[in-house]
């Protein structure tokens, strides 16, 4: 099991690929005919307040969700933005199919939706902000899942 340095840590290594992925799908937006234009599309609209509004929620509630699983906020903030963002970018895509009107504005206003939804909620959370050191089986250790109730695998009789 590869252990990450606690400065660096993992994520560092789902951010970078966050952001490929990200690269990616907005390039093949941009070569697509169709894809993500900016006709009339004005920087404050009804359509930016709820794209602000609704990733914001997004986020918040994931970030809500996760206060049980994680003890500390950096996880908990990486799901949120990962499941706020990918709603926002899927919503895009979809409008890039002839759903709607696709734009780099309304991805922008999603960014700060996410910003803001994540941000305050960072703020009220009174969890350490970065986890400890991974357990000593490594990030995944599988004897945790286990009871110890007596031996593994049970004895065949």
């Amino acid at each position: 099991m590869r252990h990450f340095p606690r400065s660096a840590g993992p994520s560092g290594v789902i951010s970078t690929r966050w952001l490929v992925l990200v690269g990616a799908l907005a390039l093949g937006q941009v070569s697509e005919p169709g894809g993500l234009v900016a006709q009339e599309d004005a920087w404050l609209a009804k359509d930016k307040a709820e794209h602000f509004a609704a990733s914001a929620i997004i986020a918040a509630g994931t970030y809500a969700f996760a206060i049980p699983l994680w003890e500390c906020k950096q996880p908990r903030a990486l799901l949120a933005t990962g499941v706020s963002l990918s709603a926002g970018l899927l919503k895009e895509w979809s409008d890039s199919r002839g759903r709607g009107q696709a734009s780099w504005k309304d991805l922008a206003w999603d960014v700060l939706g996410v910003a803001a939804g994540v941000g305050l909620l960072w703020g009220f959370d009174d969890a350490p902000a970065a986890c400890g050191p991974p357990p000593a089986g490594g990030l995944l250790d599988a004897s945790a899942l286990f009871l110890p109730i007596g031996p593994f695998p049970p004895p065949i009789r």
